[in-house]
C-alpha cells in the first residue's frame, strides 16, 4: 500500500477486527476487503490549505482538493470510521494526498484504541452541531467561545447555508467572469453564520479563543445547490432536491470561491491542483458517459434498453403488482419524484434514475395507462407480466429482489428469461457529489457492452476520490465498495484490464457527440446542457490518425564525366555526350527511392538551375549550364581543370513516404 505522503510511519490495515501488518487483499483482487486502514501516526496540517466548513459529509469539498475541517461522522469509534468512505477514502493512505484533518481524526480513533496520545482537536475534524446540509450550523458551544464547531476552525469557505435567508457575504464569480453556476436564487444565503462572524470579528485579543486575524475574518459563503435547471439548464425550476445536476452546481460554486482566494493570496494552496479543472472533469464524467452511450446507440442504430425502476417499497405480493418510478409521457426515464429525490438522504434510486433518463426507456411509460396511475406523474402500477418487458429491473432495496423474482415466476416467466436485476448500486447517500458514481455504475450495468461499470468506478475513484492509481491501492479501495453492488452478467470485479485512458476516450467521445448535435440535445434534453467550463472536442476522438510517413532515401553516387579537350576556338560549345537526356542520367546514377519508382522528369526529380548556390566549387560558377531537358553544356574557352557542380534530386511525398532531397555532385574534367 502506498504510504500517505505526510505520514512518517507505516500503515496497518484493520481486517475482521484485528490489526495486521499487511493489506487484506492481493493486488487486483476485489471483494474481500472489509475495512480501511487507519493512519498510525499523526499528520501535520499545512496552514496554507484552503479550508471548508460543512455540516454534512466533507467529500464535496475534498473532491476538489479543498480541505473540509468538519464532518458529520467525526468523533466516531474506530469500528465506525474504518468503514466510512469519508475517512477511508479522504483520510487514509489510500488517498494520494489525504485530508489532514480527516487523517488526524482517523488517527485519534486508532490512538484511542491502542492507547496512544491523541492529536489536538484543532488539528482534527470534529462533528458539527447540525447534520442537515442545507441549514447553518447554529448550535453554539461555550468551549469554542460561543461559536459552533464549524466556526471554531475559521474556515475560508462555508458550505450549506440556509437557502431561504438573507444574502450576506462575498460574491462568487467564475474565472470567465460569469455568475456562479446555476444559482437557484439571486442570493448567497448566510443565515446562522452572520452573527458568528461578528462574534469572531469582535473577539478580544485577550480571549483564549482569539486567533490571529479574527478582526478581519471574512469567509466566503457557498449556498448548497438544491434546484436544478433555473434557467442555466434552460429549464424552469419547479422543485428543489439534490440531483446529479445540483451536485455539479455545488462543485462549481466551491471551485469559484477557491479561485478567488487563490487569486488574492498566491501562498494559499489546494491538494490536487486547480479546483475548477476538477469540477469541469466532474461535469464531464456525468454528462460525457451519458452522451457516450447515446453516441454508441446512434452509431449502432440500436434501440434504447427498457428499464423498470421499482419505487421504494418494492413489490406488492398480495396484489401481485409493482409500483414503478416516474416517467415522461414519451416513456423516457425521468427523476424528480419526491419519493426518489428527497433531502433526507433517501434519494439513492433517484440518482440512478437520473443517470439512465437519457439513455433508457422506462417501462412505466409504456404502461402508464394500465392499472393505477399516480396523478399526472405517470407512476405506473403494473403486474409482473408487464414488468418482464424490461431488460433491466432497478431496485432501491436488495430485499425486494426475492419478491420481484417471485412475481415473475408466478406470472409464468422462466428464470432464464428474467430481466437483469440491479439490486445494489454505487452513488447512494444524501446530497453528496458521490452520487456521480451512479452514472458509471448504472449505465455500465445496463450497457456493459459499451461501458464496464467496474472500470467506470475505478476512474471515479482515482480522479475524484484521488485514490492512488497504483493497482494494489486502487484494488483495496474498490474492494471495500464494490463487493456489495450488483454487476451485470459477464462482468467481474477484476480490474486487471482497467485503462484510465480508455474511459477518458469514452467521455471525450460523448462530449464530441454533444458538440456535433448540440442544438437537438439542448432542445430535447435541456438538463444535458454542458457549461462553458467543459471543453468540447473539435475532432472525433475515435478517428484514427493518419499513419506516420516513412522516411525515403535517394540513392546515387557522385561521378566524374569523361574528359573533354578545350576548344581552340571561342565558338566551341562542348557537350557531355553521356547526359543527352534525363533518362540516361537516371541509369547512370541509379536514382531510385524506397518505393523503387524510377524518377520521371515530370514528377520525381528536377535539375537545379545554374545558380551559384548549387555549384560546389567557386571555380565552376558560370562555367556550365544545365537545361530543363537535362543536358550539360561547357562554356567556350574553358581552361583545363576539373570542375564540380551539384544536381538537386527530389523524391515527391506520397501516402507512405515523406518527401526527400539529395544533392549529387557531378565532376567534369577538361583536358
Amino acid at each position: 500500500m502506498r504510504k500517505h505522503p505526510l505520514l512518517k510511519g507505516s500503515l496497518s490495515v484493520l481486517c475482521a477486527g484485528a490489526l495486521v501488518a499487511s493489506t487484506c487483499v492481493p493486488a487486483m483482487a476485489l471483494g474481500t476487503m472489509n475495512s480501511y486502514a487507519p493512519p498510525t501516526e499523526p499528520t501535520t496540517v499545512d496552514q496554507k490549505l484552503i479550508t471548508v466548513g460543512t455540516k454534512n459529509t466533507g467529500i464535496s469539498a475534498d473532491l476538489l482538493g479543498l480541505t473540509a475541517v468538519t464532518d458529520y461522522s467525526a468523533n466516531e469509534a474506530l469500528g465506525t470510521l474504518i468503514t466510512s468512505n469519508t475517512f477511508g477514502l479522504m483520510g487514509s493512505g489510500l488517498n494520494a494526498n489525504a485530508n489532514p484533518y480527516f487523517a488526524n481524526t482517523f488517527y485519534n480513533a486508532y490512538a484511542d484504541t491502542v492507547g496512544l496520545q491523541k492529536v489536538s482537536t484543532s488539528q482534527a475534524a470534529q462533528q458539527p452541531g447540525v447534520r442537515k446540509p442545507d441549514s447553518a450550523d447554529t448550535k453554539l458551544v461555550a468551549e469554542n467561545g460561543n461559536l459552533s464547531v464549524i466556526m471554531s476552525y475559521r474556515p475560508d469557505i462555508l458550505l450549506g447555508c440556509d437557502p431561504n435567508s438573507t444574502a450576506v457575504g462575498k460574491s462568487i464569480k467564475l474565472k470567465n467572469g460569469g455568475a456562479a453556476v446555476g444559482m437557484s436564487k439571486a442570493s448567497l444565503a448566510t443565515s446562522g453564520y452572520t452573527d458568528q462572524v461578528k462574534t469572531i470579528n469582535e473577539m478580544p485579543k485577550t480571549s483564549p479563543y482569539y486567533k490571529a486575524g479574527d478582526e478581519s475574518y471574512d469567509p466566503y459563503y457557498v449556498e448548497l445547490a438544491t434546484f436544478y435547471g433555473d434557467g442555466f439548464y434552460n429549464e424552469k425550476a419547479t422543485t428543489g432536491y439534490y440531483s446529479l445536476y445540483t451536485t455539479t452546481d455545488t462543485e462549481y460554486r466551491l471551485a469559484a470561491a477557491a479561485a478567488e482566494i487563490l487569486e488574492q493570496d498566491k501562498t494559499r494552496t489546494t491538494r490536487y491542483g486547480d479546483p475548477m479543472k476538477i469540477a469541469s472533469k466532474y461535469e464531464s464524467y456525468i454528462r460525457g458517459l451519458q452522451l457516450y452511450i447515446m453516441a454508441e446507440l446512434n452509431t449502432n442504430k440500436a434501440a434504447k434498453k427498457k428499464v423498470a425502476i421499482v419505487q421504494s417499497g418494492g413489490a406488492d405480493t398480495t396484489a401481485k403488482t409493482v409500483k414503478l418510478a416516474k416517467s415522461t409521457e414519451s416513456g423516457n426515464v425521468e427523476c424528480g419524484d419526491a419519493s426518489l429525490n428527497s433531502g433526507n438522504g433517501s434519494n439513492e434510486i433517484g440518482y440512478v434514475t437520473e443517470a439512465l433518463e437519457n439513455v433508457c426507456e422506462n417501462v412505466a411509460g409504456y404502461h402508464k395507462a394500465d392499472g393505477a396511475v399516480d396523478g399526472s406523474s405517470w407512476t405506473a402500477v403494473v403486474d409482473a407480466s408487464k414488468l418482464a418487458d424490461a431488460d433491466v429491473i432497478v431496485l432501491k432495496n436488495a430485499a425486494d429482489e426475492a419478491n420481484v423474482k417471485t412475481l415473475l415466476t408466478e406470472s409464468g416467466v422462466q428464470e432464464k428469461d428474467f430481466p437483469q436485476i440491479m439490486s445494489k448500486f454505487m452513488g447512494s447517500g444524501g446530497w453528496g457529489p458521490e452520487a456521480a458514481m451512479s452514472v458509471g455504475n448504472a449505465i455500465g450495468f445496463v450497457y456493459p457492452e459499451y461501458l464496464n461499470p467496474v472500470h467506470a468506478l475505478a476512474y471515479y475513484f482515482t480522479n475524484f476520490y484521488h485514490v492512488s492509481a497504483d493497482s494494489k491501492t486502487l484494488a483495496n479501495a474498490l474492494g471495500m465498495n464494490i463487493r456489495t453492488i450488483s454487476l451485470p452478467k459477464g462482468v467481474t470485479a477484476d480490474i486487471t484490464a482497467y485503462d484510465e485512458a480508455a474511459i477518458d476516450k469514452k467521455i471525450q467521445t460523448g462530449l464530441y457527440y454533444y458538440g456535433q448535435n448540440r442544438a437537438a440535445i439542448m432542445d430535447q434534453m435541456p438538463k444535458l446542457t454542458i457549461t462553458g467550463n467543459v471543453t468540447i472536442p473539435q475532432t472525433d476522438p475515435n478517428k484514427k490518425p493518419a499513419p506516420a510517413l516513412k522516411a525515403q532515401s535517394i540513392t546515387g553516387k557522385s561521378t566524374v564525366a569523361k574528359s573533354f579537350a578545350t576548344a581552340k576556338s571561342g565558338a566551341y560549345k562542348g557537350k557531355l555526350k553521356t547526359t543527352k537526356s534525363i533518362a540516361s542520367l537516371t541509369k547512370t546514377f541509379g536514382l531510385k527511392s524506397k518505393t523503387s519508382k524510377t524518377f520521371a522528369k515530370s514528377t520525381s526529380y528536377v535539375w537545379s538551375k545554374t545558380k551559384k548556390k548549387y555549384v560546389a566549387s567557386k571555380t565552376a560558377a558560370g562555367k556550365f549550364s544545365v537545361t530543363k531537358g537535362g543536358k550539360v553544356y561547357i562554356k567556350k574557352g574553358l581552361k583545363k581543370g576539373t570542375y564540380a557542380f551539384k544536381i538537386k534530386v527530389t523524391a515527391a511525398k506520397s501516402s507512405t513516404y515523406k518527401a526527400a532531397t539529395k544533392y549529387i555532385t557531378l565532376k567534369v574534367k577538361v583536358a
